[in-house]
């Protein structure tokens, strides 16, 4: 593994967990579109994501003008605690798929949310999601900032509910 292989950031939400897993879960598609969407040439978000809230289930991205898509399995669901899935974009090829661990603990300030994206490696060094930065650290550091953005969005959405 190398030091491209994941990604971990994390972000304070002022919600106890349940309510942070809930409104990340349920919500996605409200706080997910407020971040450009790096898979497809960092274009504003037309579509929509929905979980299909259990183990096995699936994260479905749907389009107006095209049949929903299946991100990825749900490999984790534990409410208020953990959540798990595929992540294989409309960019990936079927036998690309990397993987997203959340987790949601309790702490003074109500929850933080970590986030770790795992199997980056197995994309090819020319695939788009990398804006031709290879397996740089400036790769890396594209993702964090992605994620981060992703987290700063949910974390505003969850403070105005």
């Amino acid at each position: 593994m190398s030091n491209t292989d994941s990604i971990c950031v994390h972000a304070e939400i002022a919600v106890d967990p349940a309510v942070a897993f809930t409104l990340f879960t349920d919500d996605i598609s409200i706080w997910w579109t407020g971040v450009k969407d790096m898979d497809n040439g960092n274009i504003p978000r037309t579509g929509s994501l929905k979980f299909e809230g259990q183990l096995g289930g699936s994260l479905v991205e749907t389009y107006p003008d095209r049949p929903p898509y299946t991100v990825g399995a749900v490999l984790a669901w534990q409410p208020g605690a953990r959540l798990s899935f595929e992540w294989r974009p409309g960019s990936f090829a079927p036998q690309q798929t990397t993987y997203v661990d959340v987790t949601f603990e309790a702490v003074p300030a109500g929850t933080r949310v970590v986030i770790v994206h795992r199997g980056l490696d197995t994309l090819p060094l020319d695939h788009p999601v990398r804006h031709g930065f290879g397996r740089s650290l400036k790769f890396r550091t594209l993702m964090e900032t992605h994620w981060l953005d992703l987290l700063d969005v949910f974390r505003q959405h969850a403070s105005s509910g």
